[in-house]
This record gives structure tokens, sequence and C-alpha cells, in this order.
């Protein structure tokens, strides 16, 4: 099989590239590079405008952090992770190969099914809890909207309560609920008796001012209340609307790469119009800038709280946000027009959408204390706050479009490699797609969101501690390890070629992995302090820095899966 070098880029020769185009694995043709920065950059904007991003700062201010270090932190930890990502984006765009793929140099053709795997079930888990965020999204701006919708949205259809049967949990929630809409009922009437005094001028208002106080209070209180019946429930309107979303992301997802490319370029600016406007309502609200982000002193951070004991968790959970994207980025620069539009399109896309899109968390969340008397982290909440249709229909759409640009993008594209390449020729990209849908079906996102800071927040931490190591590993590889230089006949041949190794896996990639992981397994397990507590908080860069040195030594001496550079001149030729 001919292999040719074109503007720096490798590609099949045309009798393989036409047979590799039946097959999701094959290397992108030079044609189908039409990523330029802009497309690179949108689809990020479009991955980074994501509900999780919008809690980022305002979970840290809620730690105690003030609304500048908080955002600092996003940003530090967002431009950190962009340095390995942006290393191994190169090979994508270089060879044009998925993820999948640039394992087999590590791993060998068989092993490389281990590390695409472990990357795949992340995703998988983040598509059903993101199409389950979304689903919830969809079902609030459906309420606020359509009658019928609100009352089969008290119309329950499954209950997970570990502490009480489905009958007494679905009675608790009913009742709630029916107290919540009675005391919401009873303040709307009394601030309309109030709005009508103020009219008139009624000098016995101010008197009476206690009593909007306590209504207030009640049914702010009865909110609380019927939220947490409904924790463990799920009503008839919202699994509907999660599987009107979850279905949308497969068909979206099936349609493939160019429909996501085409929803990232249209949907980023919208995005980012919806940032602005939420800022300028919390600055309007606050009666300017200064005022609101003085607001941020009104929460309550945690007792004893030092900046520095928070900062390097906190730091170690934002690097771990995007790891994943760190390890699979080749699946999307491998349609890049060139190294230079992948880099500065990261560069541009990633780290100043995640600051911006933290800001606005933060803006909305302290607008939420001026505009209502208590920080609401929850975009929905926040929206459902307004109790306007119209809104609520603009609110959903954005949110809607948020969740959805990241979801297809991020947890979609990873999985359907894998799933494909451990049968290339039986299971297509589509099919991978369809996959993914039913595994993050299986995973059960209800049940995993029901405790959010027990999972979203510590499982960020303990996956980063597993695909740390791979990054680091991939490094070491690419760059120390063979020089940039691939074969990439051999990438796809399973008989004979360069990465067989040891019945198609490079024991040494095992090995290495497992040592660097290995740490902070046990620091996790014994729940260690001291030294250990330092490990787990820096789990993501402790890991890849292991692996980067155990994988370079290991590997140090073992030329037969290497490509000298006389071979690679070889196997390749310069463009004209």
């Amino acid at each position: 099989m001919a292999v040719s070098w074109n503007s720096r880029r490798m590609r099949l020769s045309p009798s393989k590239a036409a047979h590799s185009s039946t097959m999701i694995s094959g290397p992108s043709l030079l044609a189908n590079r039409t990523w330029n920065v802009w497309n690179i950059a949108s689809l990020w904007v479009g991955m980074a405008v994501c509900i999780p991003t919008y809690q980022l700062a305002s979970g840290l201010i809620d730690q105690g952090m003030n609304w500048w270090q908080a955002i600092l932190t996003v940003f530090l930890g967002n431009g950190i992770v962009l340095i390995p990502m942006a290393l191994i984006a190169f090979a994508g765009t270089k060879y044009g190969i998925p993820y999948p793929i640039f394992c087999r140099a590590s791993f060998g053709l068989n092993g490389a099914h281990l590390p695409s795997l472990l990357r795949a079930g992340v995703a998988c888990g983040w598509f059903g809890i993101q199409c389950w965020i979304g689903g919830q999204f969809l079902n609030v701006a459906l309420v606020q909207c359509f009658p019928p919708w609100e009352r089969l949205d008290r119309q329950w259809v499954y209950s997970f309560d570990p502490s009480k049967n489905a009958d007494t949990a679905m009675a608790d929630a009913t009742k709630a609920s029916e107290a919540s809409i009675e005391a919401g009922l009873k303040l709307a009437n009394l601030r309309a008796e109030f709005d009508r005094l103020r009219d008139a001028k009624d000098p016995g208002l101010q008197a009476r001012e206690p009593e909007l106080h306590e209504a207030t209070a009640a049914a702010r209180s009865a909110q609380s209340k019927a939220a947490e019946a409904k924790r463990y429930l799920i009503s008839g309107a919202l699994a509907l609307s999660f599987f009107i979303f979850w279905l949308i992301n497969v068909w979206i997802g099936y349609k493939g790469t160019e429909s996501i490319k085409w929803m990232e370029t249209w949907g980023s600016p919208i995005l980012i119009g919806v940032g602005a406007v939420l800022i300028a309502w919390a600055v309007y609200v606050a009666g300017g800038l200064s005022s609101l982000l003085n607001a941020s002193t009104m929460t309550k951070g945690k007792e004893g709280f030092s900046f520095m004991n928070i900062f390097l968790p906190a730091l170690n959970g934002m690097i771990a946000f995007w790891s994943t994207l760190a390890l699979n980025i080749p699946d999307f620069t491998r349609y890049a027009r060139s190294q230079k539009d992948q880099v500065l399109g990261q560069l541009i896309g990633l780290p100043t959408t995640m600051g911006f899109y933290a800001f606005v968390g933060v803006c909305g969340t302290l607008g939420a204390i001026v505009a209502f008397g208590e920080p609401i982290w929850d975009p929905s909440v926040l929206m459902a706050r307004f109790n306007s249709p119209v809104l609520s229909i603009i609110g959903g759409f954005a949110i809607f479009l948020a969740t959805i640009t990241t979801n297809i993008a991020a947890n979609v594209v990873a999985p359907a490699n894998a799933f494909s390449n451990l049968a290339p020729r039986a299971i297509s990209f589509r099919m991978g797609v369809i996959a993914t849908g039913v595994v993050g079906l299986c995973i059960q996102p209800w049940k995993l969101l029901a405790d959010p800071s027990g999972y979203i927040f510590g499982w960020l931490g303990v996956y980063g501690s597993f695909l740390g190591p791979l990054a680091g590993l991939y490094l070491a590889d690419y760059y120390i390890i063979r020089g940039q230089r691939f074969n990439l006949k051999d990438l796809y041949n399973p008989i004979d070629g360069k990465y067989q190794f040891y019945h198609g896996v490079n024991l040494v990639a095992i090995i290495a992995y497992v040592l660097s992981v290995l740490p902070f397994l046990i620091c996790w397990y014994f729940k260690l302090g001291g030294v250990g507590q330092l490990i787990q908080d820096n789990s993501w860069t402790v890991g890849l820095v292991l692996s980067l040195c155990f994988y370079s030594f290991l590997m140090h001496g073992k030329k037969d899966s290497l490509v000298s550079s006389e071979e690679f001149n070889r196997l390749t030729e310069t463009a004209s």
C-alpha cells in the first residue's frame, strides 16, 4: 500500500482511500479536511458553553472563593489542559487519524481497545447525564408555557427513592407540590394586593411589609420542599422530555461530523449572545457591575476557608473537566486544514470561552441574589423564577442549544469511533452513535444525578485520575519515543505491522499505565492524608508526569516499533 506526503500531512493512496471511505477509522481524505480556525474555535465555544461550565465558578464561590479567584481557577485549569491537548492534536492533523487509531502506536492494535473504551465509557456516562439535564430544562420550559404539560408533570410514573416505597414517595411529592402551588398563589395574590395599595398610596402599606416577607419565605420553603420530594421521582412529562432530547442528540450524531460542524458554527454566536444578555440583566438589577460583584460577599463560604486549601483540588477538577477531550482531540483535528488552524482555533476557543461562561454563571448567580434574595446556581431554576412563558421559551432554547452542542461533540464522537473500531467492518460510525445512546440510557442518569454533588464533582476528580496517565503516555510515545513518526500503513495492518507488539498488545504501555494510576488508587482507597491527599488533589497532573516518565524509561531501547528518519523519508514524498 503506497503512502504519500502532501502539505506535511499524510494520506493513503487513492485505492486505499476509496476502500477506507466505508470505514470511519480510515484516515480523513485531504478533500475532507475543511475545518479552519473559526470551525475549531466555534467547536470549543459550542462544547464549553454548557450547564456544568455555568456552575463551575458559582460552585467555587459557594466554597468560599470570591468571584475573581473562581474565574482565575477556571481559566488557569483550562489553560493547563490545553497544552497536552494541542500537542496530542498534532497527530490527528498530520496523519488524519481518529483517536482509536492513534492509540494503536502506543498500546498496539489490540491493546488500543483499552484506552479507547476507557474514554468511551466516560463519554457514554456524560452523554446520559447531559441528555437528562437537557430533558429537565426542556420540561421546565414546556411546563411554563403549556398548562396540559404542567398537569402531566404531576403524574408520577417512576420512583427510585431508596428510603421510601413508591406509593409513599409519590403521595408525599403530590402533597408537597400542591402545598407549593397554594403558597405560590397566596404570594401572587398578596403581591397584587400590595401593588394596588401602592398605587393608591395607602398609608398602612408599610405596616404590612412583614406579611409580604413572611409569605415570600413560605413560598420559597414550599418550593424547596416540593423539589426535595420530587428528587427521586420521574413524572410523565419529564420522562417524555428526556426521551425527546435523547432522540434529538442521537439523530444529530447519526448524521455525522458535518452536521456537528454546522451546528457548532451557527450555535456558537447565539450562545455567546445569550451569555451577554444574562450579564446585562444581572448588572441592570444590581445597579452596576461593581454592586453586582460585591454581592458575592452575601454568600456563605465554608467554615475555616483557606484559598490555598481549596485551590489545588479545584484546579485539578478544572483540568479534569476537559481531560477527556485532551485524549480524543484527534477525532476532530483530523479534519483541520493545518496545524495552525487547530492550534489557534483551540487557543481562541477553549480557555476564553470557559472563562467567559464561568463569568456568566457568576453574574447569573449574583444577579439572583439581588433580584430574588438568594443565590440560584441552577439556570433552570433561575429561568422558572421569572414566571414568564416568553422568557421560558427563549431561555429553554438557549439551554437546549448549549446542552446539545456540548453533548454531540464531546460525548458522541469518541464512543462512536471506539465502538466502530472494535469491528470496523461490522460496526459503522452510525451504529456506534446508536450504541452510545443506548449505553447512555442504561446507566440511568436520573439515579446518578439524584445526588449531583456526590457524583458529578466527585467523579470529575476520579476519572481525571485515570485519564491523566493516558495523556502523559501519549505525549511520551509520540514526541519522545517516536519523534512524531508513524508508519500509517502499519497502523492499519492487523497481521505483521510494526504495532503488533505481543499479540497486538504493548505490555510496556499497560505496565506504565497501571504504575501511574496505582498511587492514586492506594491514596484514595486507604484515605491517606498528607502527601496522599496531595496526590489525590493533583491526581491528573501526577498521573501525567508519572506515565510520561515510566513509559519513556521502559520503552527506551525498544526499536522494533519505531520508524527511523530514513524509513520515514522512503514512505513519504514532498509535495511539489
